[in-house]
């Protein structure tokens, strides 16, 4: 039980303890894709609590693997300016942010793309 606190190595990032954030869909993205003010308070509250580190929820990689309407994106190298900020700011507490990148294959729909899905398996439109 004692290890949950001791500082520990994932790859190249270094956690303060091995408390994490597991990724889970906030819901917190504009119509753009890009983050909404409330996930910066909610991921600076967990930093503050002691998350060792924070895995975000699903960002999508590509507007045809978007699965929801306030899916987050991270398609197109403008979000790096609506991401570096939040990303400094939780240097600030020693909590690490590691983006979980997704694209929705299957579970695609085309109401919210407007196009066909893509996916190596087979699709349900």
């Amino acid at each position: 039980m004692k290890k949950v606190f001791e500082r520990s190595v994932i790859g190249t990032v270094e956690l303060k303890n091995r408390i994490l954030r597991s990724a889970t869909h906030e819901g917190m993205g504009d119509q753009y894709g890009k983050p909404l003010k409330e996930l910066y308070d909610i991921y600076e509250k967990l930093a503050k609590g002691g998350a060792g580190a924070i895995i975000t929820g699903y960002v999508g990689v590509s507007q045809n693997g978007k699965t929801l309407f306030n899916m987050r994106m991270f398609d197109k190298d403008e979000y790096v300016a609506d991401y570096k900020p939040f990303n400094l700011k939780l240097k600030h507490y020693n909590t690490p942010i590691i983006l979980q990148l997704a694209h929705g294959g299957s579970q695609t729909s085309s109401r919210i793309t407007g196009d066909v899905p893509l996916s190596a398996s087979t699709t349900k439109n």
